[in-house]
């Protein structure tokens, strides 16, 4: 902004000072955050939703004669698995962004950009917050309804 006027477009070929590119970067780092943030949220909320979904289920099962509850639950489990693991894997990626652009030079701040970096769908389901948070609910289900059907 220029002192005499106040008119921006009289400056705007100047280079931005190194004040303002280290606001640019620390705003950029902070929206960058509250996007990591807010997926790690989300993917908890899943969890929480999960637990009581399959445990709703299974009181049913347990009040009832069919296995259909443990069939909902076992179905249940599995998709709200998949969307913790979509969760996860666009958490992955926001924070690959922000050490990408946390590493860059400052004479990159003015990129405000808000787009994760590639992480792969298949190693987001792979980790260990995902399966070992799933794997032993499946099992349960898994063995009530196995335990559930007549031999």
């Amino acid at each position: 902004m220029s002192s005499t006027t106040g008119d921006p477009a009289e400056n705007s070929d100047a280079p931005l000072r190194q004040d303002s590119l280290v606001q640019f970067r620390v705003a950029h780092l902070n929206m960058l955050q509250g996007v990591i943030g807010r997926m790690a949220g989300y993917s908890s909320g899943v969890k929480n939703f999960a637990v009581t979904i399959a445990a709703a289920s299974l009181a049913l099962a347990f009040d009832k004669t069919s296995d259909l509850p443990l069939w909902i639950a076992m179905a249940a489990t599995l998709l709200l698995g998949a969307l913790d693991a979509y969760y996860h894997f666009r958490e992955r990626g926001f924070r690959a962004t922000y050490e990408r652009v946390a590493g860059e030079p400052l004479s990159k701040a003015s990129e405000l950009t808000i787009k994760p970096d590639y992480a792969s769908f298949f190693g987001a389901l792979g980790s260990v917050s995902i399966w070992s948070f799933y794997l032993p609910l499946l099992g349960v289900v898994g063995w009530l309804i196995l335990k559930g059907l007549p031999l």
